[in-house]
């Protein structure tokens, strides 16, 4: 089974890794149902200066039992000084979606000086999970940090979670073994 890569809670929900992703392994948050909102943190070796990436993207699935995701923040990011930049989204009802957040200030609604003061050094970003009072599930896979849609895509190795172990759904065929070199 896989691990959580570093990923972590926030608040009412409990983390596993799930075979239910896109393709094959994700993060999975099941609600604790508290009445505190929870969200998923990024690893620690995520912080950093993030200047240099011009995207963040990822696919997420959440359902619950009442509510919407209307006009809630769906991604934090937290900068070392103290500052944060909000990005929301409406997302549909148990249905796999991909978002693509273009790391700019006119995205994130805030003014040059303050993108550059937060992406100078992002201590830690949030995805929110739970938006309401119900009992919220969220699945959360393929989450990338992105120099840009161009090809060929430059990514972050250490910026990649995936979910899965091992092969993480490659197979082999024939008189033929795997692993990883």
């Amino acid at each position: 089974r896989s691990s959580l890569n570093g990923w972590t809670r926030v608040d009412d929900v409990d983390l596993s890794p799930s075979d239910d992703g896109v393709p094959l392994f994700c993060l999975y948050g099941d609600d604790w149902q508290d009445g505190r909102l929870f969200k998923i943190a990024s690893p620690e070796s995520w912080a950093g200066d993030w200047r240099a990436f011009s995207e963040l993207r990822f696919d997420v699935k959440w359902s619950s039992n009442e509510g919407d995701t209307a006009g809630e923040g769906l991604v934090r990011i937290f900068g070392a000084n103290g500052q944060q930049l909000v990005w929301s989204t409406s997302l549909p009802e148990a249905t796999w979606t991909r978002v693509v957040i273009p790391l700019t200030p006119a995205a994130l609604g805030v003014d040059a000086a303050t993108f550059e003061g937060v992406m100078s050094f992002v201590s830690k970003i949030w995805i929110a999970g739970e938006y309401d009072g119900g009992n919220d599930q969220f699945f959360l896979d393929n989450i990338v940090v992105a120099t840009g849609p161009e090809t060929p895509r430059q990514l972050g190795n250490s910026l990649v979670s995936r979910f899965g172990t091992g092969s993480e759904g490659w197979v082999v065929f024939d008189n033929a073994t795997l692993a990883w070199n």
